[in-house]
């Protein structure tokens, strides 16, 4: 890391511990009893603007949602500000990273001010991290053709940036495994599924749906790659496709909605049905195929959807909630509640939200 991010971060911790002693102790004691039953040291609580404490959890109104980056202070719940809704969001040790429809940003993890990593980001979405380099994808939603779209490959030790690849249309819902990155396409006459490795050569076609369709999702395990497909409001369906390449396998079909994200854990794919209330559902079946099972009901509009493992967890803008269930669908609970249009998350030591002016730290 730089001299300069150093400087940072030293004059960043005596400003925290400074207001972290103020903070009343039944937050402090939840703060350190998330972290400390997953095994990691306790981090200093997560940051806001003072004057705007999160609804549902600390109370209070939403933040500004045109405000730009700035030095952030400590309260309940906001990490920092953001000058546009995030899209997509990464983690290390260190930062959190972002990105939003032009720009990458980072910030420590106990929150500070924005830093911009790269700018004229068009579209920037699906950012990943591999240890070393951060990955995301640029062109989404700039329309169809060959050559709309790239993957983008930042260096975390020079801090440089280069192309990856050029995708054969605008790029969607990017992650990676040990070797390659993996993403979908808008082709235009259908949706496609490309690899590239993760040290540069060509693209590959893993594999694609014809028709009129547009990409929904994109999920990996250890051989096999699950995705998405919509086609508007006359349903859409979920296909499996190996790794290496092959045809696409169907694993559900609807006639009347799409699928939202997608989410693995262990041998269970789970999907959002993201319909309005009461309509928005969880449903979920074996990654081999199988039957269909409702998980959670009664949503309206779910959005993002992630796991650490041991439950679900999902985002509904029109509700302002954060939620979570163990695989099953048992135990739902709202975790964060009255936020202004949570959108994407992020599911590591807490859960991490974007909303159109903020990321919020929500403790799982």
């Amino acid at each position: 890391m730089s001299s300069e991010f150093d400087a940072m971060a030293v004059a960043r911790q005596t400003y925290v511990v400074r207001i972290f002693r103020l903070l009343p102790l039944p937050l402090l004691t939840g703060l350190a009893a998330v972290q400390a039953c997953q095994g990691t040291p306790p981090r200093p609580a997560v940051v806001t603007d003072p004057g705007k404490p999160v609804p549902g959890i600390g109370g209070g109104g939403p933040p500004t949602q045109d405000a730009a980056p700035q030095e952030a202070g400590l309260a309940s719940g906001i990490l920092t500000t953001t000058p546009s809704a995030p899209l997509s969001m990464a983690i290390d040790a260190t930062f959190l990273y972002w990105t939003t429809t032009t720009t990458v940003y980072r910030v420590p993890r106990a929150g500070g001010t924005p830093v911009e990593l790269a700018g004229s980001q068009i579209g920037a979405v699906g950012i990943t991290e591999d240890g070393t380099s951060l990955l995301w994808a640029t062109g989404s939603g700039t329309g169809t053709g060959s050559g709309t779209g790239m993957i983008e490959s930042y260096d975390l030790g020079s801090q440089s940036l280069s192309p990856l690849a050029q995708t054969l249309g605008p790029p969607e819902s990017l992650v990676i495994d040990a070797v390659h990155a993996f993403w979908t396409t808008d082709t235009g006459g259908g949706v496609n599924v490309e690899s590239v490795p993760l040290v540069g050569g060509p693209v590959n076609e893993v594999s694609s749906v014809l028709g009129g369709f547009t990409p929904a999702g994109l999920a990996i395990d250890g051989s096999r790659a699950y995705f998405g497909v919509t086609s508007g409001g006359a349903g859409g369906a979920i296909y499996r496709t190996p790794l290496v390449g092959g045809g696409p396998s169907p694993l559900w079909t609807s006639a009347t909605v799409g699928p939202g994200q997608l989410a693995l854990l262990g041998t269970t794919l789970y999907w959002t049905v993201p319909a309005a209330a009461p309509s928005g559902a969880i449903l979920s079946l074996p990654t081999t195929g199988g039957a269909v099972t409702t998980v959670v009901t009664g949503l309206d509009a779910p959005a993002a959807l992630a796991t650490d493992g041991a439950r679900i967890y999902w985002s509904s803008p029109n509700a302002g909630t954060v939620s979570a269930a163990q695989p099953d669908g048992s135990q739902v609970v709202d975790l964060a509640t009255g936020l202004p249009s949570p959108g994407t998350i992020l599911v590591s030591d807490a859960v991490y939200v974007g909303t159109p002016g903020s990321i919020v730290v929500v403790p799982k």
